[in-house]
């Protein structure tokens, strides 16, 4: 009876013992599988990233061109027809470029390679600025769009602005796309921590009185490519990642977002972003400037190499009035002994290139002492590069194509001695200043080319178009030699630039007054 007890009982063990090796087999062949899936997985992520960056190169290769072309001449067309044309290629250009963005940077998030990049800075500016960001719709479409700061929230915080302006542009530039009447309001409000003096939490919310949405889509609009349904594609565009995006990059500053709407009556997106360090004062605050069409430098010599005959007259365009000897290489090899011949001030350098490619240029330049000490800044169409990180303490600034004039002329200020014009006019404004007379043949040209300048500006009355007025009439002034002309443009730039809108409004006006003036003297 044992002995039967004893082998029924060895048979069981037996059976069990089998049954755990199937199963660990079954759980092994699982473990396998699913390494190689993970394995795939990784490989398709790799693939999308290399994909991306190289759609991202082949893209903003020639959209780099025509944005370079439309924006140099823009500068120098005025009829409005043709005007509102270059308008058209530029607006077309940037939307492709924005889409382009969207994809990359919902890729980056995805693959946790988005980092974010605090520093100290003005928040109270970088709210204000949406004023003037979106003055032209505004005014397009008869809003009122208000921006409301309390006063606990401090004039200094440390955080990454570019992402904190993406965030808000996303979510201001829906309420603006689908709001025709009414009110869009900005709050910002701020909650300082008991325990923790030097941090605060900033609360945010975006409200208007748009079109609404219905309560079952209100978190189908944060999933990537998905938009509300009924939304007209055709009126409205937009991809579906906007939200997406936004609704990530606040959950990667450790924050969190909501949305309440209700159909035809509005809508409301709050978000807040917790733990943000306090600055008390900001010795060598970012300079937000718009003087870079002002900027003069003191001829330097600047080596570009570049291979596409496109991008060498766009940024030939860009520097011929600030006083640049621009020298071009058509590849890697050919800069280089250009760079030993013509020791220049700065190197401009594209990163693909035929022959010898910009990084096996830069590693040759900076490993080289009689030439490692020229500042080299990067030109780059990719999103990303292999190289790039590696590269990154090589080089001393880079630019992501396409570059706009803006970019470029700020970029070489930080490495080119130079000056503005407005330091070179204020020997003018210290002289004693007549209402100087105007030739016939100088009059003439002054109204044909200002007046109707001056009529499409009073339009919108948009900040950034009074200072290009303004700009254009100092040049104009300083060609004909004209000082009281000269002192007004002046005026009227520094107003617009400090954003004095009373005495901007009231110079810019008197424009009309000051040409009849001059038809009756």
């Amino acid at each position: 009876m044992i002995q039967s007890f004893i082998i029924i009982l060895l048979i069981f063990f037996i059976c069990v013992t089998i049954i755990l090796l199937l199963n660990k087999k079954r759980l092994d062949k699982k473990l396998y599988f699913l390494k190689k899936a993970q394995k795939e997985l990784k490989s398709l992520n790799m693939a999308k990233s290399e994909f991306l960056a190289n759609m991202s190169h082949e893209i903003r290769t020639p959209m780099n061109a025509i944005l370079g072309f439309a924006d140099l001449l823009k500068g120098h067309i005025l009829e409005p027809k043709y005007k509102k044309y270059l308008n058209g290629i530029l607006s077309g250009g940037k939307t492709l470029l924005s889409l382009i963005n969207d994809i990359l940077d919902l890729s980056k998030i995805e693959s946790g390679k988005m980092e974010l990049c605090p520093e100290p800075s003005d928040i109270h500016s970088i709210i204000n600025d949406f004023q003037n960001m979106f003055c032209v719709i505004k005014k397009e479409k008869n809003l009122t769009f208000n921006i409301k700061i309390t006063n606990q929230v401090p004039k200094f915080v440390v955080i990454d602005e570019t992402r904190l302006k993406q965030i808000l542009f996303n979510l201001i530039g829906n309420s603006f796309k689908f709001t025709e009447q009414g009110i869009i309001t900005l709050k910002v409000d701020g909650q300082q921590k008991q325990d923790q003096k030097k941090e605060i939490d900033l609360f945010f919310e975006v409200i208007d009185t748009g079109i609404g949405i219905p309560k079952k889509q209100q978190q189908i609009i944060f999933e990537a490519f998905k938009q509300q349904n009924g939304q007209s594609t055709r009126k409205y565009g937009g991809t579906g990642l906007g939200l997406t995006i936004t609704k990530k990059l606040i959950e990667i500053m450790n924050g969190a977002i909501t949305v309440e709407s209700e159909t035809q009556k509005g809508s409301i997106f709050k978000f807040f972003l917790p733990d943000i360090k306090i600055v008390e004062e900001i010795v060598e605050i970012k300079e937000r400037s718009d003087e870079w069409s002002q900027v003069i430098f003191e001829n330097p010599v600047i080596l570009l190499f570049e291979d596409v005959e496109s991008n060498q007259d766009i940024v030939r365009g860009y520097l011929e009035d600030h006083n640049v000897t621009l020298v071009i290489a058509c590849n890697g090899k050919e800069g280089i002994e250009l760079a030993f011949s013509i020791k220049p001030d700065l190197i401009l350098m594209d990163l693909m290139m035929p022959i010898m490619d910009g990084y096996e240029a830069i590693r040759f330049i900076k490993n080289n002492k009689d030439i490692s000490n020229i500042p080299i800044i990067a030109l780059t169409a990719s999103s990303v590069s292999r190289n790039e990180d590696r590269l990154k303490s090589q080089w001393d600034d880079y630019l992501r194509k396409p570059v706009n004039q803006k970019q470029l002329i700020n970029t070489l200020s930080k490495f080119l001695p130079h000056q503005t014009k407005k330091q070179i006019y204020k020997v003018i404004e210290l002289a004693p200043l007549e209402f100087d007379k105007l030739s016939k043949s100088d009059m003439d040209s002054l109204k044909a080319k200002f007046i109707p300048l001056w009529k499409t500006v009073a339009q919108l009355m948009c900040n950034d178009d009074i200072l290009n007025f303004a700009n254009q009439l100092i040049d104009y002034s300083k060609n004909i030699r004209h000082n009281y002309l000269e002192s007004y443009a002046m005026d009227l730039y520094n107003s617009a630039k400090s954003y004095d809108i009373d005495n901007m409004t009231e110079q810019f006006n008197d424009f009309p007054n000051i040409i009849q003036k001059y038809e009756e003297e």
